[in-house]
């Protein structure tokens, strides 16, 4: 039977050299690794790809499954995971808000490693935002954002005008020192966005009328 050359073929990272001494009965090759290691294998076991490299490859392997295994324990993976649920999964709770009116996650972001390096790690106290609440999930539309600022932004808040500016009651209330629910109750009140905001709490017998009669 023919021997067939396997000198100067490559087979993963191993690169034939030359013939080596046989090993019982099967035809060796000395190969070297992409790594410097030197190899001597059977031309049996580079064909079948049962041996690719000098054995770094597999430490590399399982380095890297120990990586992503440490990984999986972190708050990012776990938002991660939570935020391809909410868009995937029929059955979460929250679908109907996110996968159930077209909010997608990237294709990039299949990767918990890419979307990592992405974002970065989740600074205290915060969680994972989308800059424009009808878009998807993706580096350019994301942000790390306390649940404060998640608040303002959320599709259902409540958006008011004064003064020629239009920001959620949130931002108003925040901005001119008044507790939300203080301003929102006055506003189901009937009260006017105006006096809602500039008419102090009122004490006792007091009333709106009382003040603008002072």
């Amino acid at each position: 039977m023919n021997l067939v050359d396997l000198t100067n073929k490559v087979f993963g990272r191993l690169t034939v050299i030359s013939r080596a001494e046989n090993k019982g009965i099967a035809t060796a090759w000395h190969c070297k690794c992409e790594c410097g290691s030197d190899v001597i294998t059977t031309g049996g076991r580079l064909g079948n790809g049962s041996t690719k490299s000098c054995g770094c490859l597999q430490k590399e392997l399982a380095s890297s499954r120990v990586a992503s295994h440490r990984l999986s324990r972190t708050r990012e993976h776990k938002i991660w995971g939570g935020m391809r649920n909410r868009c995937n999964n029929p059955k979460n709770g929250s679908y109907y808000r996110y996968g159930g009116r077209g909010i997608t996650v990237c294709a990039e972001w299949d990767s918990f490693e890419q979307f990592l390096e992405d974002m970065g790690h989740a600074p205290d106290g915060t969680s994972i935002e989308r800059i424009n609440n009808n878009e998807g999930y993706s580096k350019s539309n994301c942000k790390w954002a306390g649940t404060k600022e998640q608040g303002k932004n959320k599709r259902n808040a409540v958006m008011l005008e004064y003064k020629g500016e239009k920001a959620s009651l949130a931002t108003f209330a925040e901005k001119y020192g008044i507790p939300v629910k203080r301003l929102s109750a006055r506003l189901i009140q009937g009260w006017t966005i105006d006096d809602a905001i500039t008419i102090p709490m009122l004490r006792g017998n007091q009333s709106r009328e009382h003040y603008h009669r002072k």
